[in-house]
């Protein structure tokens, strides 16, 4: 993280920050826990979107932000709940029209959802957590021969952000 000060000749505000950087820490966790736009899906005008970051909208995500902040100051790790993940998965279905979804009560607990294309070519989304790391080969490997679905891993940021570049991986995925 670089906290720098844009005032030309600096106004001190980065070393202030530097001296306060745990109770702004904990007051930007506690924001982003608690936008008051209760219609918010990760950015609004209420919580992250202004004039001047209107370049980034559609990368700014506080969930992601709560997530970053959570680990530094609770240790906690992030993951993903079962329904987040197909939730996500689900985000896929307007761009890959003419496949068949299964959902978390019907696929494999590995996969948020399973798309078979329309020769039948199981495909298994598995969204994981932008800070989680990404399973090795072996693990893939593993999940493919146990379940006989073709697993592709997707960032929750992928998968909520940029779906349509999401969808052509999978179809470049079966050439």
């Amino acid at each position: 993280m670089f906290i720098y000060d844009d005032v030309p000749g600096g106004a001190g505000y980065a070393r202030a920050i530097q001296d306060n950087l745990e109770e702004i820490a904990r007051l930007a966790l506690h924001v982003g826990k608690n936008c008051p736009n209760q219609d918010c899906s990760g950015a609004c005008y209420h919580c992250l979107l202004g004039y001047r970051n209107q370049q980034i909208h559609n990368l700014l995500d506080r969930r992601l932000a709560v997530s970053v902040l959570e680990y530094l100051l609770e240790n906690r790790c992030p993951s993903l709940s079962r329904q987040d993940a197909f939730n996500m998965a689900l985000g896929l279905e307007a761009y890959m029209r003419n496949w068949e979804i299964t959902g978390p009560d019907e696929c494999p607990e590995q996969f948020g959802a399973v798309f078979k294309t329309y020769n039948d070519s199981p495909i298994g989304i598995r969204p994981i957590h932008p800070l989680s790391t990404r399973p090795k080969l072996d693990v893939i490997d593993r999940i493919r021969e146990a379940t006989g679905i073709l697993p592709k891993i997707y960032t929750s940021f992928d998968l909520l952000r940029r779906p349509f570049w999401v969808a052509n991986h999978l179809f470049r995925s079966l050439r």
